[in-house]
């Protein structure tokens, strides 16, 4: 089953919008070029002053192992520019509901 990644990246008050824009892509490139990445897109809040990076994978130990070297440079310039404001990683719930039961609990 799928696992998605979604990490926020808030526009430093030094940066220019079109830099974390082009850094964004960046990122989203190097992040889709891995194995096991289904897809992976960034989106600007309403507001124009954070991106917000969602990335796909075809299952949760890939989003478990460590990004790329190219997707590692692309994420720190990302973070050179953005502050990282906040991320969460989802799975499905019948994959949870098995990782809870295989962890021993009931």
């Amino acid at each position: 089953m799928a696992a998605i990644s979604i990490t926020t990246f808030a526009r430093r008050d030094q940066t220019d919008r079109a830099d974390l824009h082009g850094a964004a892509l960046a990122a989203t490139r190097a992040l889709r070029a891995q194995e096991g990445v289904i897809g992976s897109r960034f989106f600007w809040d309403a507001q124009g002053d954070a991106v917000v990076i969602i990335t796909e994978y075809d299952s949760m130990e890939r989003l478990n192992t460590r990004p790329s070297t190219a997707a590692m440079a692309a994420l720190y310039r990302l973070a050179d520019l953005g502050r990282p404001a906040g991320s969460s990683r989802l799975t499905d719930a019948r994959d949870a509901a098995s990782a809870y039961l295989d962890a021993g609990r009931s």
